[in-house]
Protein backbone atom coordinates (compact mmCIF):
# COMPACT_ATOMS: atom_id res chain seq x y z
CA UNK A 1 0.00 0.00 0.00
CA UNK A 2 2.99 2.38 0.93
CA UNK A 3 4.45 1.73 -2.80
CA UNK A 4 0.95 2.63 -4.12
CA UNK A 5 0.45 5.83 -2.19
CA UNK A 6 4.04 7.14 -3.22
CA UNK A 7 3.09 6.46 -6.85
CA UNK A 8 2.61 9.53 -9.11
CA UNK A 9 -0.44 10.18 -11.17
CA UNK A 10 1.43 8.70 -14.67
CA UNK A 11 3.12 5.54 -12.88
CA UNK A 12 -0.71 5.18 -11.29
CA UNK A 13 -2.79 5.38 -14.57
CA UNK A 14 -0.41 2.91 -15.97
CA UNK A 15 -0.42 0.69 -13.30
CA UNK A 16 -4.42 0.81 -13.22
CA UNK A 17 -4.23 -0.06 -17.41
CA UNK A 18 -1.93 -3.26 -16.12
CA UNK A 19 -4.86 -4.20 -13.91
CA UNK A 20 -7.51 -3.57 -16.09
CA UNK A 21 -6.67 -6.03 -18.86
CA UNK A 22 -5.95 -10.37 -19.43
CA UNK A 23 -3.02 -9.77 -21.27
CA UNK A 24 -0.77 -6.42 -20.34
CA UNK A 25 1.89 -5.82 -22.99
CA UNK A 26 4.28 -2.72 -23.32
CA UNK A 27 2.62 -2.09 -26.52
CA UNK A 28 -0.92 -1.94 -25.12
CA UNK A 29 0.09 0.60 -22.53
CA UNK A 30 1.71 3.37 -24.23
CA UNK A 31 -1.61 2.67 -26.62
CA UNK A 32 -4.10 3.73 -23.53
CA UNK A 33 -1.84 6.06 -21.73
CA UNK A 34 -0.40 7.87 -24.31
CA UNK A 35 2.46 10.74 -23.84
CA UNK A 36 2.59 9.79 -19.86
CA UNK A 37 3.50 5.92 -20.52
CA UNK A 38 7.22 5.94 -21.11
CA UNK A 39 7.24 8.23 -17.38
CA UNK A 40 4.78 6.25 -16.24
CA UNK A 41 6.01 2.81 -16.87
CA UNK A 42 9.29 4.15 -15.79
CA UNK A 43 7.84 5.19 -12.53
CA UNK A 44 5.97 1.61 -11.63
CA UNK A 45 9.18 -0.44 -12.82
CA UNK A 46 10.79 1.74 -10.29
CA UNK A 47 8.33 1.80 -7.20
CA UNK A 48 8.86 -2.42 -7.93
CA UNK A 49 4.60 -2.68 -8.72
CA UNK A 50 5.69 -3.93 -12.06
CA UNK A 51 7.96 -6.46 -13.78
CA UNK A 52 8.81 -6.37 -17.29
CA UNK A 53 8.97 -9.81 -18.38
CA UNK A 54 9.75 -9.07 -22.70
CA UNK A 55 6.86 -7.54 -24.29
CA UNK A 56 4.63 -8.80 -21.28
CA UNK A 57 4.19 -6.57 -17.84
CA UNK A 58 2.60 -7.82 -14.49
CA UNK A 59 2.45 -7.07 -11.11
CA UNK A 60 5.45 -7.86 -8.48
CA UNK A 61 2.74 -9.00 -6.00
CA UNK A 62 -1.12 -9.86 -6.85
CA UNK A 63 -1.93 -8.02 -4.06
CA UNK A 64 -0.84 -4.95 -5.82
CA UNK A 65 -3.32 -5.08 -8.11
CA UNK A 66 -6.17 -4.59 -5.90
CA UNK A 67 -4.40 -2.15 -4.16
CA UNK A 68 -4.45 -0.19 -7.50
CA UNK A 69 -7.34 -0.83 -8.80
CA UNK A 70 -9.23 -0.08 -5.34
CA UNK A 71 -7.51 3.46 -5.77
CA UNK A 72 -9.60 4.20 -8.71
CA UNK A 73 -13.10 6.08 -9.05
CA UNK A 74 -16.30 4.09 -10.49
CA UNK A 75 -15.92 7.16 -13.26
CA UNK A 76 -12.12 6.58 -13.62
CA UNK A 77 -12.61 2.76 -13.87
CA UNK A 78 -15.56 3.88 -16.61
CA UNK A 79 -13.30 5.84 -18.71
CA UNK A 80 -10.14 3.61 -18.46
CA UNK A 81 -12.61 0.74 -20.03
CA UNK A 82 -14.05 2.58 -22.95
CA UNK A 83 -10.50 3.55 -24.03
CA UNK A 84 -9.75 -0.26 -23.71
CA UNK A 85 -12.54 -1.29 -25.20
CA UNK A 86 -11.18 0.41 -28.58
CA UNK A 87 -7.84 -1.02 -28.29
CA UNK A 88 -9.00 -4.56 -27.70
CA UNK A 89 -7.89 -7.30 -29.94
CA UNK A 90 -10.55 -9.86 -28.99
CA UNK A 91 -14.22 -9.67 -29.23
CA UNK A 92 -14.20 -10.92 -25.72
CA UNK A 93 -11.86 -8.05 -24.61
CA UNK A 94 -13.80 -5.63 -26.49
CA UNK A 95 -17.17 -6.68 -25.14
CA UNK A 96 -15.64 -7.31 -21.51
CA UNK A 97 -14.21 -3.59 -21.95
CA UNK A 98 -17.74 -2.62 -23.64
CA UNK A 99 -19.65 -3.75 -20.54
CA UNK A 100 -17.48 -2.75 -17.62
CA UNK A 101 -17.81 1.56 -19.24
CA UNK A 102 -22.06 0.90 -19.23
CA UNK A 103 -23.90 2.46 -16.21
CA UNK A 104 -26.93 1.91 -17.95
CA UNK A 105 -28.59 -1.24 -19.15
CA UNK A 106 -28.08 -1.11 -23.15
CA UNK A 107 -29.99 -3.50 -25.53
CA UNK A 108 -26.86 -3.08 -28.27
CA UNK A 109 -23.78 -3.88 -25.51
CA UNK A 110 -26.04 -6.66 -24.07
CA UNK A 111 -26.17 -8.12 -27.24
CA UNK A 112 -22.23 -8.16 -27.89
CA UNK A 113 -21.76 -8.97 -24.46
CA UNK A 114 -23.91 -12.28 -25.18
CA UNK A 115 -22.23 -13.01 -28.50
CA UNK A 116 -18.82 -12.99 -26.74
CA UNK A 117 -20.10 -15.23 -24.20
CA UNK A 118 -21.33 -17.63 -26.03
CA UNK A 119 -17.73 -17.85 -28.56
CA UNK A 120 -15.95 -17.84 -25.29
CA UNK A 121 -18.20 -21.12 -24.33
CA UNK A 122 -17.60 -22.53 -27.18
CA UNK A 123 -14.00 -22.14 -27.01
CA UNK A 124 -13.96 -23.98 -23.55
CA UNK A 125 -13.24 -21.27 -21.07
CA UNK A 126 -16.02 -21.63 -18.51
CA UNK A 127 -15.43 -18.85 -16.10
CA UNK A 128 -14.73 -16.45 -18.79
CA UNK A 129 -18.25 -17.19 -20.18
CA UNK A 130 -19.94 -17.15 -16.91
CA UNK A 131 -18.17 -13.73 -16.44
CA UNK A 132 -19.72 -12.28 -19.59
CA UNK A 133 -22.72 -13.99 -19.31
CA UNK A 134 -23.11 -12.25 -15.85
CA UNK A 135 -22.42 -8.68 -17.49
CA UNK A 136 -24.80 -9.51 -20.40
CA UNK A 137 -27.51 -9.96 -17.77
CA UNK A 138 -27.18 -6.64 -15.88
CA UNK A 139 -26.59 -4.90 -19.14
CA UNK A 140 -30.35 -6.00 -20.79
CA UNK A 141 -33.16 -3.46 -20.13
CA UNK A 142 -35.55 -4.97 -17.39
CA UNK A 143 -38.46 -4.61 -20.10
CA UNK A 144 -36.86 -7.28 -22.55
CA UNK A 145 -38.43 -9.84 -20.24
CA UNK A 146 -37.81 -12.68 -22.97
CA UNK A 147 -34.07 -11.50 -23.64
CA UNK A 148 -33.53 -10.99 -19.61
CA UNK A 149 -34.83 -14.99 -18.59
CA UNK A 150 -32.70 -16.07 -22.17
CA UNK A 151 -30.08 -14.37 -20.72
CA UNK A 152 -30.22 -15.47 -16.95
CA UNK A 153 -30.51 -18.94 -17.89
CA UNK A 154 -27.53 -19.68 -19.91
CA UNK A 155 -25.79 -17.48 -17.18
CA UNK A 156 -26.68 -19.97 -14.86
CA UNK A 157 -25.47 -22.97 -17.16
CA UNK A 158 -22.36 -21.59 -17.44
CA UNK A 159 -21.68 -20.55 -13.92
CA UNK A 160 -22.74 -24.50 -13.35
CA UNK A 161 -19.96 -25.39 -15.71
CA UNK A 162 -17.30 -23.62 -14.05
CA UNK A 163 -18.26 -24.91 -10.80
CA UNK A 164 -20.14 -22.34 -9.23
CA UNK A 165 -23.74 -24.12 -8.52
CA UNK A 166 -24.21 -22.21 -5.47
CA UNK A 167 -24.28 -18.85 -8.48
CA UNK A 168 -26.14 -20.68 -10.70
CA UNK A 169 -29.42 -21.66 -8.33
CA UNK A 170 -29.02 -18.60 -6.80
CA UNK A 171 -30.10 -16.75 -10.25
CA UNK A 172 -32.70 -19.37 -10.86
CA UNK A 173 -34.48 -19.17 -7.98
CA UNK A 174 -34.47 -15.43 -8.70
CA UNK A 175 -35.81 -15.87 -11.38
CA UNK A 176 -38.27 -18.36 -10.90
CA UNK A 177 -40.08 -15.43 -8.71
CA UNK A 178 -40.98 -13.67 -12.08
CA UNK A 179 -41.47 -16.13 -14.61
CA UNK A 180 -44.90 -16.44 -16.25
CA UNK A 181 -46.91 -19.81 -15.92
CA UNK A 182 -46.01 -22.14 -18.85
CA UNK A 183 -43.54 -22.33 -21.25
CA UNK A 184 -40.92 -19.75 -19.70
CA UNK A 185 -41.38 -21.42 -15.75
CA UNK A 186 -40.76 -24.50 -17.58
CA UNK A 187 -37.28 -23.79 -18.77
CA UNK A 188 -36.58 -21.77 -15.39
CA UNK A 189 -37.57 -25.02 -13.45
CA UNK A 190 -35.67 -27.84 -16.32
CA UNK A 191 -32.35 -25.49 -15.62
CA UNK A 192 -32.80 -25.28 -11.90
CA UNK A 193 -33.42 -29.07 -11.73
CA UNK A 194 -29.88 -29.18 -13.05
CA UNK A 195 -28.30 -27.45 -10.71
CA UNK A 196 -29.92 -28.68 -7.88
CA UNK A 197 -28.90 -32.80 -9.18
CA UNK A 198 -25.41 -31.26 -9.13
CA UNK A 199 -25.22 -29.52 -5.76
CA UNK A 200 -28.07 -30.26 -3.47
CA UNK A 201 -30.37 -33.16 -3.63
CA UNK A 202 -31.39 -35.60 -7.00
CA UNK A 203 -34.24 -36.53 -5.41
CA UNK A 204 -35.34 -32.58 -5.23
CA UNK A 205 -34.16 -32.16 -9.04
CA UNK A 206 -36.81 -35.32 -9.97
CA UNK A 207 -39.33 -33.17 -8.37
CA UNK A 208 -38.81 -29.86 -9.92
CA UNK A 209 -38.30 -31.71 -13.11
CA UNK A 210 -42.06 -32.74 -12.75
CA UNK A 211 -43.26 -29.64 -11.92
CA UNK A 212 -41.57 -28.35 -15.32
CA UNK A 213 -42.99 -31.11 -17.15
CA UNK A 214 -46.67 -29.96 -16.00
CA UNK A 215 -45.71 -26.88 -17.84
CA UNK A 216 -44.07 -27.66 -21.32
CA UNK A 217 -47.21 -26.91 -23.54
CA UNK A 218 -46.51 -29.55 -25.97
CA UNK A 219 -42.60 -27.70 -26.60
CA UNK A 220 -40.64 -30.72 -27.54
CA UNK A 221 -37.26 -30.12 -26.98
CA UNK A 222 -37.95 -28.57 -23.65
CA UNK A 223 -39.75 -32.45 -22.89
CA UNK A 224 -36.49 -34.05 -24.17
CA UNK A 225 -34.40 -31.84 -22.06
CA UNK A 226 -36.76 -32.71 -18.74
CA UNK A 227 -36.66 -36.31 -19.91
CA UNK A 228 -32.89 -36.99 -20.11
CA UNK A 229 -32.65 -35.24 -16.83
CA UNK A 230 -35.17 -37.53 -15.56
CA UNK A 231 -33.62 -40.97 -17.44
CA UNK A 232 -30.22 -40.09 -15.16
CA UNK A 233 -31.89 -39.07 -12.11
CA UNK A 234 -33.78 -42.42 -11.58
CA UNK A 235 -31.74 -45.12 -10.10
CA UNK A 236 -34.10 -47.57 -11.30
CA UNK A 237 -32.72 -49.00 -14.97
CA UNK A 238 -36.83 -49.73 -15.87
CA UNK A 239 -37.52 -45.69 -14.91
CA UNK A 240 -34.78 -44.80 -16.53
CA UNK A 241 -34.22 -46.30 -19.93
CA UNK A 242 -38.71 -45.62 -20.24
CA UNK A 243 -37.52 -41.91 -19.92
CA UNK A 244 -34.91 -42.31 -22.12
CA UNK A 245 -36.98 -43.31 -24.99
CA UNK A 246 -39.45 -40.83 -24.25
CA UNK A 247 -37.04 -38.17 -24.80
CA UNK A 248 -35.74 -39.61 -27.91
CA UNK A 249 -39.45 -39.59 -29.16
CA UNK A 250 -39.72 -35.91 -28.01
CA UNK A 251 -36.29 -35.08 -29.92
CA UNK A 252 -37.39 -36.94 -32.88
CA UNK A 253 -41.05 -34.55 -32.91
CA UNK A 254 -38.14 -31.38 -32.38
CA UNK A 255 -36.20 -32.54 -35.57
CA UNK A 256 -32.63 -30.99 -33.12
CA UNK A 257 -29.90 -33.43 -34.22
CA UNK A 258 -27.40 -32.60 -31.36
CA UNK A 259 -30.42 -33.41 -28.95
CA UNK A 260 -31.01 -36.67 -31.24
CA UNK A 261 -27.65 -37.75 -30.35
CA UNK A 262 -27.63 -36.79 -26.87
CA UNK A 263 -30.93 -38.57 -26.42
CA UNK A 264 -30.02 -41.55 -27.86
CA UNK A 265 -26.84 -41.75 -26.20
CA UNK A 266 -28.92 -41.17 -23.08
CA UNK A 267 -30.71 -44.55 -24.26
CA UNK A 268 -28.07 -46.86 -24.80
CA UNK A 269 -26.64 -45.64 -21.33
CA UNK A 270 -29.49 -46.54 -19.76
CA UNK A 271 -30.54 -49.79 -22.19
CA UNK A 272 -26.76 -51.07 -21.35
CA UNK A 273 -27.11 -49.97 -17.00
CA UNK A 274 -30.08 -52.19 -17.51
CA UNK A 275 -28.02 -55.54 -18.51
CA UNK A 276 -29.68 -55.41 -21.41
CA UNK A 277 -26.10 -55.08 -23.91
CA UNK A 278 -25.74 -52.88 -26.06
CA UNK A 279 -28.51 -51.33 -28.58
CA UNK A 280 -26.26 -51.08 -31.39
CA UNK A 281 -28.42 -49.63 -33.88
CA UNK A 282 -29.05 -46.51 -32.08
CA UNK A 283 -25.27 -45.96 -30.79
CA UNK A 284 -24.39 -46.20 -34.22
CA UNK A 285 -26.82 -43.12 -35.06
CA UNK A 286 -25.58 -41.43 -32.02
CA UNK A 287 -22.07 -41.07 -33.07
CA UNK A 288 -22.87 -40.87 -36.79
CA UNK A 289 -24.59 -37.48 -35.45
CA UNK A 290 -21.69 -36.31 -32.65
CA UNK A 291 -19.25 -36.48 -35.66
CA UNK A 292 -21.43 -34.26 -38.40
CA UNK A 293 -22.78 -31.67 -35.40
CA UNK A 294 -20.21 -28.03 -36.19
CA UNK A 295 -19.48 -28.46 -31.99
CA UNK A 296 -20.34 -32.15 -31.24
CA UNK A 297 -16.98 -32.86 -29.63
CA UNK A 298 -18.03 -29.79 -27.00
CA UNK A 299 -20.78 -32.58 -25.07
CA UNK A 300 -19.17 -36.29 -26.54
CA UNK A 301 -22.50 -37.30 -25.10
CA UNK A 302 -22.50 -40.16 -27.64
CA UNK A 303 -18.03 -41.24 -27.36
CA UNK A 304 -18.25 -41.48 -23.67
CA UNK A 305 -21.39 -43.77 -23.65
CA UNK A 306 -19.80 -45.99 -26.26
CA UNK A 307 -16.47 -45.99 -24.05
CA UNK A 308 -18.71 -46.51 -20.87
CA UNK A 309 -20.01 -49.51 -22.84
CA UNK A 310 -16.74 -50.96 -23.82
CA UNK A 311 -14.99 -50.83 -20.55
CA UNK A 312 -17.86 -53.02 -18.85
CA UNK A 313 -17.79 -55.01 -21.81
CA UNK A 314 -13.76 -55.66 -21.33
CA UNK A 315 -12.94 -53.94 -24.62
CA UNK A 316 -10.19 -52.47 -23.11
CA UNK A 317 -7.86 -51.11 -25.59
CA UNK A 318 -10.60 -49.31 -27.87
CA UNK A 319 -12.53 -47.85 -24.77
CA UNK A 320 -8.78 -46.57 -23.50
CA UNK A 321 -7.87 -45.10 -26.97
CA UNK A 322 -11.29 -43.02 -26.83
CA UNK A 323 -10.85 -41.93 -23.46
CA UNK A 324 -7.39 -40.54 -23.65
CA UNK A 325 -8.33 -38.70 -26.12
CA UNK A 326 -11.47 -37.54 -24.95
CA UNK A 327 -9.03 -36.49 -21.54
CA UNK A 328 -6.65 -34.65 -23.99
CA UNK A 329 -9.98 -32.42 -25.74
CA UNK A 330 -11.09 -31.56 -22.35
CA UNK A 331 -8.11 -30.75 -20.55
CA UNK A 332 -7.13 -28.86 -23.21
CA UNK A 333 -9.96 -26.66 -22.34
CA UNK A 334 -10.44 -26.78 -18.97
CA UNK A 335 -13.40 -28.72 -18.40
CA UNK A 336 -14.82 -29.82 -15.41
CA UNK A 337 -16.25 -33.05 -17.16
CA UNK A 338 -12.92 -34.06 -17.30
CA UNK A 339 -12.83 -35.83 -14.41
CA UNK A 340 -15.93 -38.09 -15.67
CA UNK A 341 -13.39 -39.13 -18.01
CA UNK A 342 -10.72 -39.45 -15.34
CA UNK A 343 -13.48 -41.51 -13.38
CA UNK A 344 -13.98 -43.89 -16.08
CA UNK A 345 -10.30 -44.35 -17.10
CA UNK A 346 -9.12 -45.58 -13.66
CA UNK A 347 -12.00 -48.13 -13.54
CA UNK A 348 -10.77 -49.13 -17.07
CA UNK A 349 -7.37 -49.45 -15.72
CA UNK A 350 -8.06 -51.52 -12.48
CA UNK A 351 -9.85 -54.43 -14.66
CA UNK A 352 -6.50 -54.12 -17.08
CA UNK A 353 -4.63 -54.61 -13.85
CA UNK A 354 -2.78 -51.23 -14.12
CA UNK A 355 -3.38 -50.31 -10.40
CA UNK A 356 -1.05 -48.02 -9.76
CA UNK A 357 -2.19 -45.86 -13.04
CA UNK A 358 -5.41 -46.61 -11.98
CA UNK A 359 -5.20 -45.19 -8.72
CA UNK A 360 -3.63 -41.92 -10.23
CA UNK A 361 -6.43 -41.36 -12.27
CA UNK A 362 -8.59 -42.01 -9.54
CA UNK A 363 -7.16 -39.87 -7.29
CA UNK A 364 -6.71 -36.81 -10.17
CA UNK A 365 -10.46 -37.80 -10.56
CA UNK A 366 -11.35 -36.50 -7.39
CA UNK A 367 -8.63 -33.71 -6.82
CA UNK A 368 -11.24 -32.53 -10.49
CA UNK A 369 -14.31 -32.79 -8.14
CA UNK A 370 -13.01 -30.56 -5.18
CA UNK A 371 -12.07 -28.21 -7.61
CA UNK A 372 -15.36 -27.74 -9.40
CA UNK A 373 -17.54 -27.88 -6.18
CA UNK A 374 -18.60 -31.27 -7.45
CA UNK A 375 -17.89 -33.36 -4.11
CA UNK A 376 -21.37 -33.61 -2.73
CA UNK A 377 -22.87 -34.83 -6.00
CA UNK A 378 -22.13 -38.99 -6.27
CA UNK A 379 -21.01 -41.30 -3.77
CA UNK A 380 -19.55 -43.13 -6.76
CA UNK A 381 -17.46 -40.86 -7.50
CA UNK A 382 -14.94 -42.74 -4.60
CA UNK A 383 -15.65 -45.96 -5.58
CA UNK A 384 -12.43 -46.17 -8.25
CA UNK A 385 -10.38 -45.71 -5.38
CA UNK A 386 -11.75 -47.60 -2.80
CA UNK A 387 -11.49 -50.56 -5.33
CA UNK A 388 -8.00 -50.17 -6.48
CA UNK A 389 -6.93 -49.70 -2.49
CA UNK A 390 -9.04 -52.52 -1.16
CA UNK A 391 -6.80 -54.85 -4.40
CA UNK A 392 -3.53 -53.32 -3.82
CA UNK A 393 -3.96 -54.23 -0.20
CA UNK A 394 -4.35 -50.86 1.54
CA UNK A 395 -7.25 -51.52 3.45
CA UNK A 396 -7.12 -48.87 5.94
CA UNK A 397 -7.17 -46.25 2.43
CA UNK A 398 -10.11 -48.58 0.94
CA UNK A 399 -12.24 -48.25 4.48
CA UNK A 400 -11.81 -44.64 4.64
CA UNK A 401 -12.67 -43.81 1.32
CA UNK A 402 -16.08 -46.74 1.41
CA UNK A 403 -17.22 -45.05 4.89
CA UNK A 404 -16.67 -41.72 3.17
CA UNK A 405 -18.86 -42.87 -0.08
CA UNK A 406 -21.61 -44.33 2.75
CA UNK A 407 -21.42 -40.70 4.52
CA UNK A 408 -22.35 -38.95 1.13
CA UNK A 409 -24.96 -41.41 0.46
CA UNK A 410 -26.58 -40.71 3.63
Amino acid sequence: DERVDHLGAPGLEVARVVAAVADPTVRLVEAASGNRAEIGLGDAIEAQILEVDGERLRFTHPLLRSAVWSRATPAQRRSLHARLARLASSTEERARHLALATVQPSREIAAVVEEAAEAVHMRGAAAAAAELAELAVQLTPPEDGEDVRRRVLDCADRHREAGDGSRAIALLEQALETAPPGLARAAVLAHLANAVADLVDPLKAVDLNREALAETEGDAALEAEIYLNLAFLWRDENRGLAHAELAVEAASRAGDAALRCRTLASFAFQHFRGGRGIPLERMEEALALERSLPHGPLTGDATWTLAFQLVWSGVLDRARRLLDDRREFLNARDEPEEEQVLWLLSILEWRAGNWDLGARHAADSLALRAQFGREVEQPIAELPAALIAAHQGRIEDARDLSERALALAQ
